[in-house]
Parts: C-alpha cells; sequence; structure tokens
C-alpha cells in the first residue's frame, strides 16, 4: 500500500479516528452558538434539535415544580412543537423561551418562590431567545427536505457502525452527518471518520451513500457521496483495496483490544479487586490535581449542565477516598507509573473530565447508588421498621396491582388506575383499626412516588391521585397507633419533600400540616428539619432542602 499513498501509517489513523468514538447529536448540534447566546441556550438548543429525531418530552424538567406552569408548557408545545419542524415563523420565539426556561431549570436553576407563570416566563432575557431563534432558523435552510419525510423516520441519532459499535453523529435518510464547530483541525478529523464509518457499514445496514458536514455556526451542511469524498481524501489511491485493507485493520483492532468500559476488573492491590473507573479516577486527580480529591471534584462540578454527571462522579470519589483509606495506600500507589502513559491519560480523561462514550451500564456500582439515590430509598423505605404494623406488605400489594410491573425501568404506560383503586379497597378494609390503616396509607405514599419516578404523567391523573392519597393519610389518627413522634415526623418530612419534587398537595399542603398535628409537636418537627436540612445540604441536594426550609415557613404560625 505504500506505493499507492495510503500506507499503514495513514490506514492506522483512519482506524484510530473511527474508533475514538462521534460526539452525540444532542451535545454537538449547539456547538456553534458560542457563548453570545448564554448561560442555558446551549441546554436548549440541545432540546430543540432533539426534536429533528424523536419528540423530546420537555415538560419533565418541570414536573412537580408549578403544576400551572407545566400545564400551560404542555398546551404550549402541543399546540406549536411538531417533530422535525424547525424554524417556523410564528411560535418559534414562544417554544425558544420555553426551552430556555426548561434548560435553567433542567440544569438545577431555582424558581423563585411566589413567582408567577408570566413572571417565570418574563425571565428569560428577550436577547437570549432571539439568538435561539436564529440558530433553530438555520437548520431548514441547511438540511432542506431531509427534515420532512414522507413516510420513513426522521433519522437516527449516534448510529452504531462495525464490530467495535462506533458511534455516527446523525443520519437522515441516507446521509449520514457530522456536526461541527468548524475548526479546520477538527473538520478534517470529522472527514476521515465520515469515510472510516461508511466503510465500517459492512453489511449496509445504515445504507449511507451521502456524506456530509452541518457547519453549526453557520447553518451550512455540505454533501459528497461517498466515493467522492473518499477520493478526494485518498489522492488517487485504488478505493477498493484501500477500504479492504481498511476494514481488515478495524476487525482486528476490534478483535485485539476489546472496548473496556469501566467496571471491569484492572487489577488486585492490597487484596482488592480495583477496576478500570478506579485508575481512570486516580489517574487524573494524581496526574491533573496533584492527588487533591477535592479539586478533582470542584473540576467535575464546572459548568451549568453537569448535575446527574457530577453528582455520579462525586459518588465515585467519595467511594474510592473510602476504599483506598480502608486499603492503606494513596491514588498515586494504585495507579503507579500509569498517570505518565499517554494513552492511559488520554482515556481516563475522556471517561472522567469529558463523559465520552458512557451508557447507563458502563457505570460503576457508586455511580449507580448516588447519595440522592440513597436519600431517596431512605425516604421511601427507611422508617417503616418504626410503625407498629410494617406497610412493607401493603406496599407489595400495591405495586402487583398495577401492570406491567411498576418497580420496572423506563418510561412506559401502566395502568396505574388499579393501583390506586387496590389502595382505597385496602383502606376501606382496615377503616377500624388505626395502626393497620396508618401502614396502608404509607404504603401509598411509596407506591404513588415509584409511579412518578417510573411512569408518565402527561395527563396529571397520577399527581391527582396521589394528592388525594396525601390528604387522606394526613387524616390518619397517627397518634393513636402509639407510633413515636420523632420517628413519624422525620419519615413523614422525607417522604413528603420526595412527593414536593412532584406537586403532590401543593395548594393543599397547609392543610396537610393541619391535619397531621403540627401546631403540637411545632419544636420537634422544626428540630427536625434543620437537622434533614443539613444533611440534605450535605448531600448535596439543595432543592430538597430548600423545600425544608419552605415546610418550616409552612408549620410557624402566623405572626
Amino acid at each position: 500500500m505504500a506505493d499507492d499513498g495510503l500506507g499503514d501509517a495513514v490506514l492506522g489513523e483512519w482506524c484510530a479516528q473511527a474508533f475514538a468514538g462521534a460526539p452525540s447529536v444532542a451535545g454537538r448540534l449547539p456547538s456553534g452558538t458560542g457563548e453570545s447566546v448564554g448561560r442555558h441556550a446551549e441546554r436548549a438548543l440541545a432540546l430543540r434539535m432533539g426534536a429533528l429525531v424523536q419528540p423530546v418530552p420537555a415538560y419533565r424538567a418541570l414536573r412537580g415544580r408549578r403544576p400551572e406552569l407545566i400545564d400551560r408548557v404542555r398546551r404550549y408545545f402541543a399546540a406549536h412543537s411538531t417533530v422535525g419542524v424547525v424554524g417556523a415563523a410564528g411560535p418559534e420565539k414562544g417554544l425558544a423561551r420555553l426551552c430556555l426556561l426548561l434548560a435553567r431549570l433542567e440544569a438545577g436553576g431555582a424558581l423563585r418562590r411566589g413567582a408567577t407563570v408570566e413572571q417565570l416566563h418574563r425571565s428569560i432575557p428577550d436577547h437570549e431567545v432571539c439568538e435561539l431563534v436564529d440558530l433553530a432558523g438555520k437548520v431548514p435552510g441547511a438540511l432542506g427536505a431531509r427534515l420532512y419525510p414522507s413516510s420513513s423516520p426522521l433519522g437516527d441519532a449516534e448510529p452504531v457502525f462495525g464490530p467495535g459499535r462506533v458511534p455516527g453523529d446523525l443520519i437522515l435518510g441516507g446521509t449520514l452527518i457530522a456536526v461541527t464547530l468548524g475548526d479546520h483541525a477538527e473538520l478534517a478529523r470529522r472527514l476521515r471518520q465520515l469515510v472510516a464509518l461508511a466503510w465500517l457499514d459492512v453489511e449496509d445496514r445504515h445504507r449511507v451513500r451521502e456524506l456530509g458536514v452541518y457547519l453549526a455556526a453557520a447553518g451550512t451542511l455540505t454533501i459528497w457521496p461517498v466515493a467522492d469524498l473518499a477520493a478526494e481524501l485518498l489522492a488517487g489511491a485504488d478505493l477498493d483495496t484501500a477500504r479492504a485493507e481498511f476494514r481488515a485493520l478495524a476487525t482486528a483492532k476490534a478483535q485485539r483490544q476489546p472496548t473496556v468500559y469501566g467496571p471491569e476488573v484492572w487489577k488486585t492491590v492490597a487484596g482488592v479487586d480495583w477496576t478500570y473507573w478506579d485508575l481512570w479516577f486516580c489517574a487524573v486527580c494524581v496526574r491533573d490535581h496533584g492527588g487533591d480529591w477535592g479539586a478533582l471534584d470542584a473540576k467535575l462540578s464546572e459548568g451549568p449542565y453537569r448535575g446527574e454527571f457530577s453528582a455520579r462522579m462525586w459518588s465515585h470519589i467519595l467511594d474510592i477516598e473510602g476504599r483506598l483509606a480502608a486499603a492503606g495506600i494513596s491514588a498515586a500507589e494504585l495507579a503507579g507509573p500509569l498517570v505518565r502513559d499517554r494513552k492511559t491519560m488520554t482515556k481516563a480523561r475522556s471517561k472522567v473530565v469529558q463523559w465520552i462514550g458512557i451508557d447507563r451500564k458502563h457505570l460503576s456500582p457508586a455511580m449507580r447508588d448516588t447519595p440522592e439515590d440513597r436519600f431517596a430509598a431512605r425516604a421511601h423505605f427507611g422508617g417503616w421498621d418504626l410503625y407498629p404494623v410494617s406497610p412493607r406488605p401493603f406496599y407489595h400489594d400495591l405495586i402487583a396491582a398495577a401492570t406491567p410491573d411498576l418497580e420496572g425501568k423506563g418510561w412506559r404506560h401502566r395502568d396505574i388506575r388499579s393501583m390506586f383503586e387496590t389502595l382505597q379497597e385496602l383502606e376501606t378494609r382496615h377503616a377500624g383499626d388505626p395502626a393497620t390503616l396508618l401502614a396502608v396509607r404509607r404504603a401509598g405514599l411509596t407506591a404513588s412516588s415509584t409511579a412518578h419516578h417510573n411512569c408518565s404523567d402527561s395527563g396529571g391523573f397520577v399527581s391527582d391521585y396521589t394528592s388525594d392519597a396525601m390528604l387522606r393519610f394526613s387524616r390518619t389518627d397517627w397518634r393513636a397507633t402509639g407510633i413515636d413522634p420523632a420517628g413519624f415526623w422525620r419519615d413523614f418530612l422525607e417522604v413528603f419533600v420526595m412527593l414536593s419534587n412532584y406537586g403532590v398537595a401543593y395548594d393543599r399542603q397547609g392543610e396537610v400540616w393541619a391535619n397531621l398535628g403540627a401546631d403540637r409537636d411545632l419544636a420537634l418537627v422544626e428540630r427536625l428539619i434543620d437537622e434533614l436540612h443539613d444533611l440534605y445540604v450535605a448531600g448535596r441536594l439543595n432543592w430538597h432542602a430548600s423545600e425544608f426550609e419552605r415546610f418550616r415557613d409552612q408549620i410557624r404560625p402566623p405572626t
């Protein structure tokens, strides 16, 4: 191959580019916005551009915060947001403003207490809206008829190619598109990557016939037939020979170097198995932050859109710090000379800092079980042993009444009404026994929260049923059961703060406190609220902590 101008070195580079992976379309499309669009515009544009490929139920970011706002956002999107239609002259400003608001909330922005829907709507600066509309308006002109296919799906985000399952950016029709800022070096790499991905599709699953580059800032799309772009890049080399040799090298690379995702065991040190995640964290901590875990944590928390990412990474930092201390070794000792290995550091930074190519199944146990997850589990189940009658068997009856499995993962349609009907039947059956009735109704709160976590509430009926269940719980004579007041209040406060995130009984919370008799235990409840507030702040659950402060204001008698 050296004689025809392509050489093993170039083929090797193409393999490396192909197997380096490609950024997701949701992350790449807003890259050309620049900082002038504002703090939240990049995330908002991702929400709008995601509609090119699949519907984005963006109102979920608001669910549980302000019921009126949820309903109005839902109605506006239903009336004006059509999947695949971007840049419509009439409603685009309204959609842009809502997307910016959703992005701000999804990024962890707080809703000002007492703010009206109109005030929240006006909190988005007009210049950010106009700039976002301008960006979105460039898309139809660039992608043209590819946005409006008559019968086929709109497209495929992150299609995968070849034995290494290498991701691309976006396929619309038969065109594989890379999205880029337009930097010369980046553009050259993405052009080679496009040809490499097309060549990796040996079985022609994606039926790629054209390759394109979308320059996000300029809003321009350039298209080439696959063979034309390959010939241009190969400068006269024989395409069939080059393609065959590239596929052979790519297959050998995939077979020779199985993909490491992170949870796999890397090595055993001090009698403990350490994973690749542990290696990558230690390598980045030592090489880039001098072994300071706090500095690494601060780095991973930078930026307005790092909420879930930084929470999962922080959870692993807490976990690995504890395991290193227990084993009596340092991060530098565990990583050893690999902190000076270029390939190791490139991989470590791409995973730990940039979060590239990570699916949920690639997470470490600590990333799966974050402090937020542990707080939620305790709120749902942690206080049940304090009840004179355990809510546990009734909870199992309730989730079994919903079909399919209420605890199954993923957003899907479930028959939730049957669960709430079963709850009312159990309440009626045990109405004469305060202890059992309290257990039934407490099980109903956890089952309701589980339904909110794992079901779509597009109609709002889950919130309505849950609010009714909460009011019935508050009317239960819990003092007659003999339950310890401190245990009862702590358990109720934690489950109530979880349900508040879904707007449960939002306009009737004063009634809930009055029914439960919070005024009779005011000093106790305020002390528990203070303890929980500090605990949740330490766990970085700041919104929940702010809700505890709101609870304190609600139960205090008016002055």
